[in-house]
């Protein structure tokens, strides 16, 4: 547990200190916990969005970057999870 408090940590200083942020890491090593646990703090300024979902994913259709714009509605910050799964994710952001 300790770990995992020193990277929330190293995450929590590194937030809005550029526009992307990832987190690395073995299979069932705690990332999305780890993530989720960082949204709480944000409350309604935070959203979660996981890319394995199919209709979540939607919103990352290449070529329609106001649909994600518009469906964030501002938020401070957005998690996407297991964003690896998304073709051309770095393109799309």
């Amino acid at each position: 547990m300790i770990f995992v408090r020193i990277l929330e940590k190293a995450i929590k200083t590194s937030l809005f200190q550029s526009k992307v942020l990832c987190i690395f890491g073995p299979r069932r090593s705690g990332k999305t916990t780890l993530a989720k646990e960082l949204l709480l703090a944000f409350e309604t300024e935070g959203y979660y969005l996981n890319c394995e979902n199919l209709q979540e994913r939607q919103y990352l259709l290449p070529n329609d970057p106001e649909r994600l714009k518009n469906h964030l509605n501002g938020k401070k910050i957005v998690v996407l999870d297991e964003a690896q799964t998304v073709e051309d994710i770095g393109t799309i952001l």
